[in-house]
């Protein structure tokens, strides 16, 4: 039967700083919090049924994502419960940041995945990573690059909805992809990231983040699924 074969598991580390705004510690917000509770990632997948994958194509692929983290380190954080404040970070200041990338390969037929009508979740499954989200401190991203025997690749991402909406997700795809296709050299200057919650404006926002926290993860840093009850 057509499956997926774990070929190599990497990391990549999150260069040094600085990074942008608020730096190497990112306080999540009220809107970042309600999504505490989630018990999987969010998964993407990306199929490129004519592309090949060559040994020097994954290894720009692994150097401009180095860069690319470098702009969105929150990617290369650990969603971490502060006891001491009682609040909830992504800490992207330990030395060994960074993303998990898992290698494989596929015997599956990357076409019929494209052109069917009914969505083959079996198969879609075993083409993106994921990770645990029970207990804190936890990623919050992983990579898979899957390349398939009869020809075409897919990227497949698990995301920490805490970490990113989709649009700043997207937003670094763009980037990680940019720098690729330039071969690595280092992204246009002017690119300006953020992601300081601090511009947020809201009344008692400290309050009602801690208020989300204790309605949805009461026992922090264990995450309970509110829902299995």
């Amino acid at each position: 039967m057509p499956g997926v074969r774990v070929v190599d598991m990497s990391f990549v580390p999150l260069l040094p700083g600085p990074y942008p705004p608020p730096g190497d510690i990112v306080p999540l917000s009220f809107l970042d919090t309600r999504w505490i509770h989630l018990q999987q990632p969010v998964q993407d997948l990306l199929l490129y049924p004519d592309s090949t994958l060559s040994s020097s194509s994954l290894h720009l692929c692994k150097t401009s994502l180095t860069q690319a983290l470098s702009f969105f380190q929150p990617l290369a954080g650990k969603l971490t419960y502060w006891h001491a404040t009682d609040q909830l970070v992504i800490d992207s200041s330990s030395p060994d940041c960074g993303v998990s990338v898992i290698e494989a390969e596929s015997d599956l037929d990357i076409h019929r995945l494209i052109n069917e009508e009914t969505i083959d979740i079996k198969a879609f499954t075993k083409l993106v990573p994921s990770f645990s989200m029970d207990e804190l401190p936890v990623p919050t991203f992983a990579i898979q690059i899957t390349k398939f025997v009869g020809g075409g690749v897919s990227v497949g991402t698990a995301l920490h909805h805490t970490a990113m909406d989709g649009i700043g997700f997207w937003r670094f795809m763009e980037t990680w992809a940019a720098i690729c296709r330039d071969n690595g050299v280092p992204f246009r200057s002017h690119l300006q990231t953020s992601h300081d919650r601090d511009v947020i404006l809201y009344p008692h926002k400290e309050e009602i983040a801690r208020q989300f926290m204790r309605l949805l993860a009461p026992g922090l840093p264990q995450v309970i699924n509110i829902n299995s009850n």
